[in-house]
């Protein structure tokens, strides 16, 4: 993926947000239910299956697929940070949260705002580039 310096930044920053926002999003859930925790935690490594996935196939130069899947793997973490981070919300509400997960997650949820915007402006510009080249 060195091609696309920015692209490569943004699976960067999503391989690192994983390891800190998706992990600990799928922990959070322990507090409602070991086995909601143990399935957030097969979809957690689902998510990185989908990233992995898509970064081979932008390599084989496989766009469209590569599109699809960038997208729902970016959304999806996304989404988990966003619900563990509002899980966190409601339980230091109720005075049962943790610091530690509310620094994280805020972090964790800004990065990938930031990643989720480069990322589709980037897959953009890659999908009207290859366009151009199939009707030239």
């Amino acid at each position: 993926m060195k091609k696309n310096r920015a692209l490569s930044r943004c699976y960067l920053g999503g391989y690192i947000f994983w390891i800190f926002g998706v992990t600990l999003a799928a922990l959070m859930f322990l507090k409602l239910s070991i086995v909601l925790m143990t399935i957030l935690i097969i979809v957690a490594v689902l998510i990185l299956g989908a990233l992995i996935a898509s970064h081979v196939l932008y390599d084989k130069k496989q766009f469209k697929l590569f599109f699809y899947f960038s997208l729902a793997a970016f959304a999806l973490s996304s989404l988990y940070v966003l619900a563990a981070f509002i899980l966190e919300i409601v339980l230091q509400a109720k005075g049962e949260g943790a610091l530690y997960a509310i620094v994280v997650l805020s972090i964790s949820l800004v990065g990938y705002a930031l990643v989720d915007i480069f990322l589709v402006r980037n897959n953009l510009k890659l999908l009207k580039n290859k366009f151009q080249e199939i009707v030239e």
